[in-house]
């Protein structure tokens, strides 16, 4: 009975443990990779279930397993086709940047030769308008009769006409070549601006429009930028303006657009209005493309490229920020654009102290034009003043009448010339007799100053004389002046400030290294009005080898010549300068005006740079600015060439006899010196002796002391036949005869 039990038991236990081994078995296989295993148990106890759900759970995890092994051969198979792609991207992109490497190059080999040739265009072009423009400007500087002086002027305006053209046009190839860089200097913003309208003033006038300028009182005065850029574009657009509009105004107004939040960058508006005839809304888009203009029969009737407003758009762009038109078909139309800037404050010279004297004055502004008398109006309120405006004569007489009788008189009285009603002389007339009146200060406005003006405005009397468009320093300085001054009012008027621009004579000793013959004149003349000492050199070598003979001040060098250019020879001057420890200022005299070449010649040893056309101002400040500071040249020393008292009373006192005098002395002694030159180099003592007596004689007959005293000792060298003694006197005498023609030529121009 035991042994039975015993054995029932025993079947018991492998009833129920083979099963469990089986799924034990089934999970070691499953968990190896094995997942074509399966149990198989079917029993209906608590095994079987068991056997049931393991089954279950095997086939699910079989599942499972299967599924993320399709994933990641289906990710695999994604990450190799993205990899493979990839790489065709870059073998692509490879390809790309090669191909734009080939036509990067391929576009600088082609516009090199482009760019030569503009270099050498601007080059061909502006040499022979150098001589235009130059020989012009000398020819205006002489006597010439009313027609002679048409015609020099009308060659003048076409030369400079055709050089505005060839800036337009080499302008835009530098933008389109993206050459063109900005500047990053401090200038005076208003004082920019009113430079634009000065050099804009007589063309306006000539056609009989009112020019004026309005700053609002929050726009900054000095700013950080590129000042010809801006001048640029506003020339541009007043040009325009003046040119389209047959009458009434053309006014420039710059307003404050924002500022930008924590730093010192304002953006300002600078707007052109005029009185036209104003835009079709079709062709206003079209305006500011290149070589476009509003309709065909602009450029027959006013000429020009289109290029002007193309090019002040890439400008504005450039200085972030914008350009655009208003304009209503018979109202006119007003162009604008923007411009951002970085303000500053004012420097320590240029500070405008408050006139305590101005604050509070009862000032009466007398203009026809309501416009100009509004910009007056404000002008002055911003100074403190108690301004008030009227359109005509009759009105102001009665308006000054009736303020004094109330106990309330003007101080001021700004009068316009040309006002409705009766004229700003005869208003001045009929204020100055009239006792009750007679005290106020009158100030005449003028667009345009006439020989004798100022005197009869004197006469009559006026303080002050000024032309319009008025600069607010000049206007501020004219009030400081008549209301200011202790001493009461000097007459203040534009030949004031003209006198004061005026380069001071530079007698210096200039070298000109020019192969043009024309131009060598053009620069000769021009600085020979200076008195400076000048001597010619057709090429480098010739420079090089004058330069070891004689000390110059300043050399003035162009970079295009035959046997060696400018480059070469200054290389050959440096050299040379390392042993001596002597320098010489050298400045460029190039008809290049091409991005880099200041830089070129900068690199090349020169001090200085000038483009042609030759412009005297800015000859002068070069010739100026090269002068070593502190230094005196026997030159400075010297006593005035021409006493005019002495003159004056040689002539009776006749000032035309002496200006006739004065006229054929000029016109003669070029030759005379060249008679005497030749002499010397012949060894012609007789010749010598009479020529020099000759020509002491004229200068004595003129005053002219010193140049006579030199004249004399060349005679008496002359006479002794002493030759080898005389060429130091000929170049002083040289020198002082030009001196001589500077001096009678300034004297002549501001009388």
């Amino acid at each position: 009975m035991l042994v039975v039990s015993g054995t029932l038991g025993f079947l018991s236990v492998r009833q129920i443990v083979r099963p469990i081994q089986t799924m034990a078995a089934t999970a070691r296989a499953i968990s190896a990779g094995d997942l074509s295993q399966q149990v198989q148990i079917s029993r209906h106890d608590e095994l079987g279930v068991l056997a049931e759900v393991f089954t279950r759970m095997t086939t699910q995890l079989r599942g499972l397993i299967t599924g993320l092994e399709q994933r990641m051969t289906e990710r695999t198979t994604s990450l190799q086709t993205a990899n493979a792609q990839l790489q065709r991207e870059i073998a692509e992109r490879q390809r790309t940047e090669k191909a734009l490497q080939w036509a990067k190059d391929v576009a600088e080999s082609a516009s090199r030769p482009k760019a030569e040739f503009l270099a050498t265009m601007s080059h061909e072009i502006r040499t022979p308008m150098n001589g235009v423009i130059g020989m012009t400007g000398l020819l205006l500087d002489t006597a010439l009769t009313p027609i002679q002086q048409e015609y020099a002027e009308t060659i003048r305006k076409s030369g400079e006409a055709l050089l505005a053209i060839i800036n337009d046009i080499l302008d835009f190839s530098k933008i389109e070549a993206g050459k063109l860089d900005l500047e990053h200097i401090d200038f005076n913003l208003r004082a920019a601006i009113e430079d634009v309208l000065d050099l804009l003033a007589e063309r306006a006038t000539s056609k009989r429009l009112e020019l004026a300028c309005m700053l609002q009182a929050d726009v900054p005065t000095w700013v950080t930028g590129d000042p010809g850029r801006p001048r640029q574009i506003l020339t541009n657009l007043v040009g325009n303006a003046i040119k389209f509009t047959e009458q009434g105004e053309v006014i420039v107004r710059t307003t404050r657009v924002e500022k930008h939040n924590h730093t010192d960058t304002v953006q300002l508006r600078v707007a052109v209005t005029d009185t036209d005839i104003g835009i079709p809304p079709e062709v206003q888009g079209r305006l500011f493309e290149a070589f476009s203009q509003a309709d065909g029969s602009t450029t027959r009737k006013y000429g020009g490229t289109g290029l002007g407003l193309a090019i002040s758009q890439r400008l504005a762009t450039m200085m972030g920020g914008r350009i655009g038109v208003e304009s209503t078909p018979g109202q006119g139309s007003t162009f604008w654009f923007t411009v951002q800037l970085a303000t500053r404050p004012a420097p320590d010279d240029a500070a405008v102290a408050t006139l305590p004297e101005l604050r509070g004055v009862h000032v009466l502004c007398v203009d026809d034009h309501a416009t100009t008398r509004t910009i007056l109006e404000a002008q002055l309120s911003a100074w403190g003043m108690q301004a008030e405006g009227v359109a005509d004569g009759p009105t102001a007489l009665a308006r000054l009448r009736a303020a004094q009788a109330a106990g309330q008189p003007y101080t001021l009285a700004i009068l316009e010339d040309q006002v409705s009603g009766i004229d700003g002389l005869a208003l001045a007339q009929t204020i100055q007799a009239d006792p009750l009146l007679a005290p106020i200060r009158l100030v005449m406005l003028s667009a345009v100053s006439q020989r004798g003006q100022e005197t009869t405005a004197r006469k009559a009397g006026i303080a002050a004389f000024l032309t319009k468009p008025v600069r607010q320093s000049h206007l501020y300085t004219c009030l400081r002046t008549i209301l200011g001054a202790a001493t009461g009012p000097t007459f203040v008027s534009p030949t004031t400030d003209r006198q004061a621009a005026t380069p001071r004579q530079i007698y210096a000793r200039v070298l000109v290294v020019e192969d043009n013959v024309v131009n060598q004149k053009v620069a000769v003349r021009l600085l020979e009005k200076l008195g400076c000492r000048v001597d010619v050199a057709a090429n480098g070598r010739e420079a090089v080898n004058l330069l070891a003979q004689v000390a110059y001040h300043v050399v003035l060098m162009d970079c295009q010549m035959p046997e060696m250019d400018g480059f070469a020879a200054t290389a050959a001057i440096r050299r040379r300068e390392v042993s001596t420890g002597h320098h010489v200022p050298i400045i460029a005299l190039t008809a290049n005006a091409m991005q880099g070449d200041r830089e070129h010649c900068l690199a090349a040893g020169m001090d200085g740079y000038l483009a042609k056309p030759i412009k005297a101002d800015e000859l002068y400040t070069v010739i100026a600015q090269c002068r070593p500071k502190g230094e005196v040249s026997p030159e400075d020393t010297l006593p005035p060439p021409l006493d005019l008292a002495a003159a004056m009373m040689v002539a009776d006192g006749e000032r035309e006899l002496l200006q006739e005098m004065m006229e054929v002395l000029l016109a003669e002694y070029p030759a005379q010196l060249a008679t005497l030159r030749t002499a010397l180099h012949h060894g012609d003592a007789h010749r010598l002796e009479r020529t020099a007596h000759s020509l002491k004689g004229a200068l004595g007959a003129v005053g002219a002391t010193h140049a006579q005293g030199l004249a004399q000792q060349l005679e008496a060298k002359g006479r002794e036949e002493q030759i080898e003694r005389a060429l130091g006197i000929w170049q002083q005498l040289d020198i002082e005869l030009a001196r001589l023609a500077a001096f009678w030529t300034q004297t002549s121009e501001t009388e």
